[in-house]
């Protein structure tokens, strides 16, 4: 739940250099124009509410570390989105120096998870006591 809120937030100040300013993505999610962002803004508020829906505690089915894995993907290719946006390769540099906090966190919630993959025991495959 930690790594999905995390995510989130660190997606949402994770600053974008658009049109005539430098702003965070949160602010392009909610005051964006649709006609130049329109899919963007779509496939972000998919990936935020995709990640919340796995990082509640409550939906244990959907929690499967495969799952919350993709969904990390998901919100990293929201980003990619927005980066891409403008110019060329020393745009998105750019793009990515500006975001370093949102860059460390997925590279960091995405080495939990894998970790958490590979040192999965099922929970109906009884475990010795040895």
């Amino acid at each position: 739940m930690i790594i999905g809120i995390s995510l989130i937030i660190t997606y949402l100040i994770a600053m974008i250099a658009a049109g005539h300013g430098v702003g965070p993505i949160g602010l392009l999610l909610i005051y964006g124009d649709n006609s130049a962002w329109e899919g963007r803004i779509a496939f972000g508020w998919f990936s935020i509410v995709t990640l919340f829906c796995l990082s509640l505690p409550n939906l244990k089915r959907l929690r499967s570390k495969g799952v919350q894995l993709l969904g990390i993907v998901i919100l990293y290719l929201s980003w990619f989105s927005f980066a891409a946006a403008e110019g060329g390769p020393g745009w998105f540099l750019g793009h990515a120096i500006l975001s370093i906090p949102f860059q460390i966190t997925v590279l960091i919630s995405i080495a939990v998870t894998i970790y958490r993959l590979k040192n999965h025991t099922p929970d109906n495959v009884p475990q010795s006591d040895a």
